[in-house]
């Protein structure tokens, strides 16, 4: 048996090709197929954050069969519209014309909803427009063919809640998709080693009784076969895929989710479609945003602290209390103009004269203070002579001598 050793010192274009290719020798024909992507929208609730479960399988009417399963972490917004959708899915492509292949994807997509009409209890809109846009890369390989597809995934659907347990969806999706594929060209390999020992950069090692024993090629040829025979190609592809999504629910936790789906698979337009029939769990791990509650259910679970400082927050209790304000300075200005009442002089009496007429004093003389109505000083009294100590006591002094009124005590008429 011929041994075949390679001098693998390529370049690094020959290094990429063959990271690309796995195994060079092998002949295939580029076999990208887009929209060979996983499920883009794991739920059209938008309502909760969930982690979802999913798995289908598609029968390609060409020929073979397909099988995804993935896993997706979902976050809400607090408005209850807008869903960001994270996921990990394997791919499984199974066509009849090679062997089987299997991929990994990663998507990432943002789904929004605008509710139509009233909500549930739980806080579904009885109708909702919704769309989505992101992206779902995948790989697919088997060693003899390999490709990348990366998808631009957009669409939208319309959900309907004729009732607060059920959910129909139906839905459409275009994907604009970039496709790098291995494309091996088996009939340049056979140009270059027709007539093995002339070519150049072939060296033959021969046993004694004249087998082969070993064939060596060198860098150079090795860059120039991977140049000449393998290419990576390059292409772009239109891919549409509809279906419908029907949701029971069955609590505020747990979803169960039924999907069927029609896709464009492969890179002719007009190939027969892939059927998808699958399904998924949904298990939501928050609780819907109040903002989207009604307000019995809103305002259960609320202590009555936690509604007092909400009410405070609010604008109509700015207002309330602005009124009450106005009022209390109102109430308490017309209290002071009532207990204000007016001063009138006392009327004296006929034989009583009024207060003297204030005088003016003389041209450079000072004016008396009895001119201006200010009694006059009283001049103290001579002090009394010492009694002798043989008279008896009057009754004046032995009577205890009143003390002086306190000034924090009120007078006595």
């Amino acid at each position: 048996m011929t041994n075949i050793r390679r001098s693998f010192c390529l370049s690094a274009k020959g290094w990429a090709v063959l990271a690309v290719s796995l195994l060079l020798l092998a002949p295939a024909l580029a076999q990208a197929r887009a929209g060979t992507h996983s499920w883009a929208v794991s739920t059209w609730d938008t309502t909760r954050s969930s982690v979802v479960v999913t798995y289908a399988h598609g029968f390609i009417l060409e020929g073979g069969s397909v099988n995804t399963a993935g896993y997706n972490a979902n976050f809400t917004s607090t408005t209850g519209r807008l869903s960001a959708q994270f996921g990990l899915h394997y791919v499984g492509l199974h066509p009849d014309v090679i062997g089987a292949m299997h991929g990994i994807a990663g998507s990432a997509v943002a789904v929004y909803g605008i509710p139509i009409g009233t909500r549930f209890d739980n806080g579904m809109p009885r109708a909702a427009f919704t769309f989505f846009g992101g992206s779902v890369p995948t790989a697919v390989f088997n060693g003899k063919s390999n490709y990348i597809t990366i998808p631009i995934n957009l669409g939208f659907g319309i959900e309907v809640n004729p009732i607060k347990w059920l959910s129909i969806t139906p839905w459409f999706e275009f994907a604009p998709s970039f496709n790098l594929d291995t494309a091996i060209y088996y009939d340049r390999f056979q140009s270059y080693f027709e007539n093995i020992q002339d070519t150049e950069g072939v060296e033959v090692i021969y046993n004694p009784d004249g087998t082969v024993q070993n064939v060596e090629l060198s860098p150079s040829l090795m860059d120039d076969v991977l140049n000449e025979a393998v290419d990576l190609e390059f292409s772009f592809a239109l891919r549409m895929r509809g279906g419908l999504s029907l949701v029971a629910n069955l609590g505020d936790k747990v979803d169960l989710i039924v999907n069927g789906a029609v896709a464009q698979l492969g890179e002719e337009f007009d190939a027969k479609p892939t059927m998808f029939i699958g399904g998924a769990l949904a298990f939501a791990w928050d609780d819907a945003p109040e903002s989207i509650l009604p307000e019995e259910r809103r305002l259960k679970n609320l202590s009555c602290s936690s509604v007092e400082k909400k009410f405070e927050t609010c604008a109509a209790y700015q207002q309330l209390i602005e009124e009450i304000r106005k009022e209390e300075r109102a109430r308490l200005e017309e209290e002071m103009a009532s207990g204000v009442e007016e001063v009138t002089p006392t009327p004296l009496p006929e034989n009583v004269e009024g207060p003297p007429e204030p005088q003016t004093a003389p041209e450079g003389k000072p004016l008396s203070p009895t001119a201006v109505g200010v009694p006059a000083p009283v001049a103290p009294a001579a002090p009394a002579a010492p009694a002798s100590p043989d008279a008896p006591a009057s009754d004046a002094a032995s009577s205890p001598v009143p003390a002086a009124p306190s000034l924090s005590e009120p007078l006595k008429k």
